[in-house]
């Protein structure tokens, strides 16, 4: 289930990502006596949520993380060490319920054209992740050659 609303990224399609993702966390996240769906083994329903609010997902065992959109307009993740993630998000509506769809990203001030990027962009040493956010989905990212890179090889 966790990775479901985010395989759109993968077919150049963050847009649905950004949708699904927001639909399943509005729907089996709440804060009532059964806000966390099922189970959670070891706080993964939680941080896959909070994942989520972040405008982020980890792609287990690789440094790839998909890019949605962030729910907040300004949050600081401490890395230690004095790095910090820093990710703001202008043009949305604060609360995650309308203008989630990214117009445009920069990745330590620079323009970004992909729908992921890596531990080491803005993790390893610290980075800015700047949303601009609104109501209808824009291609932001879309030159034809962008998607999600994998590190799977098929044989046949």
């Amino acid at each position: 289930m966790f990775n479901i609303p985010y395989l759109y990224n993968y077919v150049n399609r963050q847009d649905l990502s950004v949708a699904q993702s927001r639909k399943v966390a509005k729907k089996y996240f709440n804060t009532g006596v059964a806000g966390l769906p099922g189970n959670s083994d070891a706080g993964a329903m939680q941080t896959w949520l909070l994942w989520n609010m972040i405008g982020l997902y980890p792609i287990t065992g690789q440094t790839t993380f998909l890019i949605h959109s962030p729910w907040f307009e300004s949050l600081t993740i401490d890395l230690g060490g004095g790095k910090q993630l820093r990710v703001t998000a202008t043009g949305g509506d604060g609360n995650g319920d309308s203008k989630i769809y990214v117009q445009s990203l920069k990745v330590n001030g620079n323009p970004w054209r992909k729908n992921w990027l890596t531990w080491h962009d803005v993790f390893e040493n610290g980075g800015t992740l700047e949303f601009e956010l609104g109501e209808s989905p824009s291609g932001w990212f879309t030159d034809g050659k962008s998607g999600v890179r994998t590190h799977a090889t098929f044989v046949k």
